[in-house]
């Protein structure tokens, strides 16, 4: 019979629909035609033949195995475990599988009862868990990678899987590789060093030989290192502590720290992020007394500029004014004696002449006649030079109008 012959014949089918009828690996009933197993075989079969091809693929045409019938072809593997043939064809060329191997026509064969390499039967994404049980996905994460939860696993993309039923657990589980291991702070306990100088130095690479890390957030050290971290307790002996200076000596904590940082203190240091005082370095902070409060707080209270406020203290203006330390106080019950200066209005002879004089700053038409620039200044609030304008914050006057302010404030007097 002619191969147009038996191709007209009815009861012929494709070799794929036969595939599909019998169950079976298309490419495996390819391979076993070619080997001449089935006699009606042409382009197309016979559909009442009788099936002699398995699932499991002619073990001779594999490469040399111990148990060939484990074995079943990557696209039974992808059809069995519900995968993606050819991300799971290219995990394969990575080696994420250990059984996988090839056989001579270049296919590829795994055992059937290898772990696959992504989500098992049964199992959930960390995320769908942490939205089923409404914790925060960065806490999971944080948490799995601590070991709470035992049936967690990670595929090759470091992705996280665990059973649904599965339950938080932070009950320490031993580390083989944590043998002879401490961590940074019982390693710092040990040496009786500061734990943030030990992690400096960490950072820092000295302790590179001796450190190991089991992961990204944790560094643990060998327990028989060498501590290479200087005892900062050596550093700071004879030396107390802000708290304990500011108890021992009676004065705000808050106002010590402000004196310490502005270097009121000469043998204050700073060590491992903390100041310390030598015991014997005499106290420079005063406590200011019940009910004053500062000038500058004084002036804000009362709605005028500070250094009017400074000037008149200096003045003797204040009764209560007082000089604690290096700051100005005032009692807060004082009645406020200062005054705003009044704006001087100029006429509009005076505004357009304005623009033709020569003007100089305060300070400079202070020196330029030998006089403080604080006093001419408290002479141009006070209305004496006529020729005076403010622009923003800062005065200026004619330098050819004629000096008005009092010789007893002379400099160099």
């Amino acid at each position: 019979m002619s191969m147009k012959e038996k191709a007209a014949i009815p009861n012929y089918i494709s070799v794929q629909q036969y595939a599909d009828n019998h169950n079976i690996s298309v490419l495996n009933l390819l391979e076993d035609i070619i080997a001449g197993k089935y006699k009606s075989a042409i382009c197309i079969i016979g559909s009442d033949e009788d099936c002699v091809t398995s699932n499991t693929s002619n073990p001779t045409t594999m490469a040399e195995v111990s148990n060939p019938d484990e074995f079943i072809s990557a696209r039974e593997f992808a059809q069995l475990h519900d995968l993606n043939y050819a991300v799971l064809v290219r995990k394969l060329k990575e080696g994420k599988y250990e059984s996988a191997i090839k056989d001579k026509s270049n296919r590829w064969y795994i055992r059937q009862d290898e772990e696959i390499d992504g989500c098992r039967e049964g199992y959930v994404t960390a995320k769908e868990y942490a939205e089923q049980n409404g914790i925060s996905y960065s806490v999971m994460t944080s948490e799995l990678n601590r070991g709470y939860y035992k049936s967690a696993y990670q595929d090759s993309g470091r992705r996280w899987y665990l059973l649904p039923s599965d339950v938080r657990d932070n009950t320490p589980i031993p580390d083989p590789a944590l043998e002879g291991y401490v961590t940074m702070k019982e390693f710092a306990a040990m040496h009786g060093v500061h734990y943030g100088l030990l992690s400096e130095d960490v950072r820092k690479g000295v302790y590179d030989s001796d450190i190991i890390r089991p992961n990204s957030r944790f560094i643990y050290i060998k327990e028989t290192a060498e501590c290479k971290t200087a005892n900062y307790r050596d550093e700071i002996k004879g030396y107390l502590s802000l708290q304990e200076y500011a108890k021992d000596r009676g004065v705000d904590y808050k106002k010590l720290k402000n004196d310490v940082i502005k270097g009121v203190y000469s043998t204050a240091k700073k060590v491992s992020n903390r100041w310390y005082i030598k015991e014997t370095e005499k106290c420079k902070t005063v406590d200011i007394p019940n009910g004053y409060i500062l000038a500058s707080d004084f002036a804000n209270r009362n709605h005028i500029s500070y250094r009017i406020i400074l000037d008149d203290i200096k003045a003797g203006v204040y009764e209560t004014s007082a000089k604690i330390g290096y700051y100005w106080y005032i009692d807060r019950n004082e009645k406020c004696k200062s005054v705003k200066p009044k704006k001087i209005k100029k006429s509009k002879k005076q505004k357009q002449e304005k623009s033709k004089k020569n003007y100089i700053s305060v300070s400079a038409y202070a020196k330029l006649h030998n006089f403080s620039a604080q006093k001419v200044r408290k002479d141009v609030l006070d209305g004496l030079y006529e020729t005076a304008i403010q622009k923003g914050s800062r005065w200026y006057i004619d330098k050819d109008e004629p000096c008005k302010s009092v010789d007893n404030r002379r400099k160099n007097v």
